[in-house]
């Protein structure tokens, strides 16, 4: 078999990292040598090595243990959570998703961030295909099939473990472009996603009023009626709407916060009380609006961006959250359409907030994973600046 593609330099450091913790270096010396290599071989994490060198490594050391191919990238799968734990990148694992299915619907992300990152190496694609609270289907496909299947079976038991603290029933099947993987949650977790089903459905009451009018082919400017009679006939599901926009708000003309979305709720609960209004609870840091705030004065403003922030912390270490979004008038009352304005990983765990609260449309995506890559980068810069200073001395 002859491997065309390219893998990043991290998947052989950390195989070299598990071989020398679990089995120790003549091990790995023995392993180096039955692919081909020399003992004094170093792994860099930022380059790129030929496919062949990786699954070299591995079929070496499947000789030297005397296991199967298979149960060696397995172990290695299992092994790769541990790597990123002690390399400090558990907290990338843990925004991205409170719950294994969540995770599993973002590393998609993750992998097309990284491809225009560094497009010379291979990265896989991965897609969630939901079924029921009791579980679901990830199709895995990559330019290498179903080789990396086993190392995929195993990182998927290891982050359920290690990340979540739970187990999962995990079986799959590998076909030519990848493999089929089906994951049953544990009876715990069932529950807690049928709640979360039903609370959104709960949540939907009042928007459902506001777009109901809104989209009404009576009330639509030219050139929107069409499109706006055919959403109304629909019968959209109001819940893509809070997948959309976790942080939005729905204010009355008494600036009465009447619905909010899950992720804002859940960090200020107190948001929806009866009587709370929205300058209870935030403060607007732009517009510049200096007197009172007032619905008049936001719908004077629907035009611009808004940045307001909690008047409390709602995080750890005094973090308060800051919103960035725009004000849309319309049904008689105001909706604010925002997301959460977050600058990085550590912004992030700070306010609890995972990947999946942040929607695949927004661009704060993006720049998380840039500032993480801007991050990872000065590290080993200083870390190549000591190096260098000791050579020297």
């Amino acid at each position: 078999v002859i491997w065309v593609g390219e893998m990043y330099g991290t998947i052989n450091v950390a195989a070299r990292d598990m071989v020398l913790e679990q089995f120790g270096e003549e091990a790995w010396e023995d392993i180096l040598a039955g692919a081909g290599l020399g003992k004094d071989e170093e792994w860099v994490k930022n380059h790129y090595y030929p496919d062949g060198v990786t699954v070299g490594l591995v079929l070496s050391a499947a000789k030297k243990l005397g296991a199967n191919p298979d149960d060696v990238f397995e172990m290695y799968g299992n092994y790769f959570i541990k790597y990123l734990k002690d390399n400090g990148l558990d907290q990338l694992l843990w925004i991205m998703g409170s719950n294994l299915h969540d995770l599993l619907h973002n590393l998609d992300y993750l992998h097309a961030h990284l491809q225009d990152t560094f497009p010379s190496a291979s990265f896989p694609h991965f897609r969630v295909e939901d079924q029921s609270p009791p579980g679901f289907t990830l199709f895995y496909e990559s330019s290498r099939g179903g080789l990396l299947a086993p190392f995929v079976h195993g990182l998927l038991r290891a982050v359920s473990i290690e990340i979540f603290q739970t187990e999962v029933e995990l079986t799959y099947e590998v076909n030519d472009k990848g493999a089929v993987f089906h994951i049953r949650n544990n009876p715990s977790t069932r529950d807690t996603l049928a709640a979360t089903a039903r609370a959104k459905k709960e949540q939907t009451a009042p928007l459902r009023e506001v777009f109901a009018e809104s989209l009404a082919p009576s009330k639509a400017p030219n050139g929107y009626a069409a499109g706006a009679a055919l959403l109304a006939e629909t019968g959209l599901d109001m819940s893509f709407f809070l997948e959309c926009w976790p942080f939005y708000m729905l204010l009355d003309p008494d600036l009465h916060i009447i619905a909010c979305g899950a992720s804002l709720h859940e960090r200020i609960p107190q948001a929806t009380d009866a009587g709370v209004r929205f300058d209870d609870v935030f403060e607007v840091l732009r517009p510049p609006i200096l007197e009172d705030v007032s619905f008049a004065k936001f719908v004077l403003h629907t035009n611009v961006t808004f940045k307001v922030r909690s008047k409390e912390a709602v995080g750890t270490g005094g973090t308060k959250l800051v919103l960035r979004g725009a004000m849309h008038h319309q049904g008689g009352k105001l909706l604010f359409l925002a997301s959460a304005h977050i600058l990085g990983i550590d912004d992030m765990v700070a306010l609890g907030c995972h990947m999946a609260e942040l929607p695949l449309h927004d661009s704060g995506r993006d720049l998380l994973f840039m500032a993480e890559t801007r991050t990872a980068e000065e590290h080993l810069n200083k870390r190549l600046d000591r190096l260098s200073k000791e050579l020297a001395e």
